[in-house]
């Protein structure tokens, strides 16, 4: 069933919508957003935006992690605080590690938005359970005590990856997804029409193509970047063996097939709408 690679043929793709701000059917609508008042200032918020760059860079300890899930309790509106520089030394590194990247203005736009539990949608499973890549606003949204949660569900099934990392592989899957983005190439976010849902989510094409190639390019990053005291390879490899098919067809796209990625992002560029089968 997906030993061809006929998805690359742009006259016959569907684009994805990534961005999942959509909660027209969802309990959380109509709830009101509590304002931050006056803790922009303060030192603990100022230590949180620390905590969050320490994240962002794989440095995070238990300590750490304890204090940013509490301080984020305390800091955060109901649909999450957006930090604009978190994420600045991950992105210069993904650039620098995939060359498709380089050129990608949209990529320096991309925002950190971190979010309680209640707030991150239910429905989403695998990385995107735990944080997601939200083409509409160029925001990374996570959760950092869902993350932790699945740290310790890895941890009680004896495998090795830890909650510091998977902050790190969450990011740079998210990152991948918008490298796939057409609205982020020249980082103007207008240029192309957002992309919108299908009433039945995303067909099995769609599953497979861009989360496979998400894996993909997520691979290819942590095999390069040889650095196993931020994150080790092989528990990234470990960790996508343990998805769903459409995402661990992203171990074939990297070791065998090394696919070209691009036709994919132009087929979402070239279609206003997705089209249901």
């Amino acid at each position: 069933m997906y030993n061809k690679l006929s998805f690359l043929s742009t006259d016959s793709l569907y684009p994805v919508c990534l961005a999942l701000d959509d909660f027209e059917d969802s309990e959380l609508v109509g709830q009101q957003v509590p304002m931050i008042n006056d803790v922009i200032s303060t030192h603990d918020y100022v230590g949180y935006m620390v905590l969050l760059e320490k994240m962002c860079n794989g440095a995070l300890s238990n300590e750490d992690e304890k204090e940013l899930i509490e301080l984020g309790k305390e800091f955060l509106p109901a649909d999450g605080l957006v930090h604009d520089t978190a994420l600045n030394t991950l992105i210069s590194s993904f650039a620098e590690i995939i060359p498709a990247a380089q050129s990608q203005v949209g990529l320096k736009q991309i925002r950190l938005r971190v979010v309680p539990e209640e707030y991150i949608p239910k429905y989403y499973f695998d990385y995107e359970y735990l944080g997601y890549y939200d083409s509409y606003n160029a925001e990374i949204v996570l959760c950092p005590e869902r993350i932790s949660k699945r740290a310790d569900k890895l941890l009680r099934q004896n495998r090795h990856i830890t909650s510091r990392e998977l902050y790190v592989v969450v990011l740079v899957n998210a990152l991948a997804h918008a490298l796939m983005d057409p609205t982020k190439v020249e980082g103007k976010s207008n240029q192309y029409q957002p992309l919108i849902t299908t009433i039945n989510k995303f067909s099995e094409r769609e599953e497979l193509v861009e989360n496979s190639l998400a894996n993909m390019i997520t691979l290819q990053y942590f095999d390069k970047l040889g650095k196993p005291e931020v994150v080790r390879y092989g528990e990234v490899r470990e960790l996508i063996e343990l998805q769903s098919l459409p995402y661990k067809f992203g171990l074939d796209q990297y070791d065998i097939l090394k696919p070209d990625w691009r036709p994919w992002r132009e087929a979402k560029r070239n279609t206003k709408y997705i089209k249901d089968k």
